[in-house]
């Protein structure tokens, strides 16, 4: 187990309905431990953006960081649904679309979530 906590999920559910976001694998150089991570920031212009990001909160650790992929998630907070679409330009799409829906489903329970 790792020393600090990091959220499996962190999408910022601003009043902006389209958001990009990444799957990134975080790797435990202590523990060896493997990790999926799903982030997203309501106003990153880039995939790259939202890495950096990540990076930054993360600086110091005992980890590595490789994003895997990406995509665009439409939010509704009215209608409580987030629909997962597309594909980053720098990164393509994670390998396992549906695992990442399930991530997503799994934090916003209240949400309908489903893939495009």
């Amino acid at each position: 187990m790792c020393s600090f906590s990091l959220p499996s999920v962190a999408i910022e559910l601003a009043n902006k309905s389209r958001a990009l976001f990444i799957v990134a694998e975080i790797y435990f150089l202590e523990t060896k431990e493997k990790r999926l991570v799903i982030k997203s920031l309501a106003n990153a212009a880039r995939h790259k953006h939202i890495l950096e990001a990540l990076k930054l909160s993360l600086k110091g650790k005992p980890i590595e960081i490789t994003c895997i992929g990406g995509g665009m998630l439409d939010i509704s907070i009215n209608e409580h649904t987030i629909q997962v679409s597309g594909a980053s330009t720098e990164y393509k799409m994670e390998p396992d679309r549906n695992k990442t829906v399930e991530m997503i489903a799994n934090w916003f329970r209240r949400y309908r979530v489903s893939k495009v």
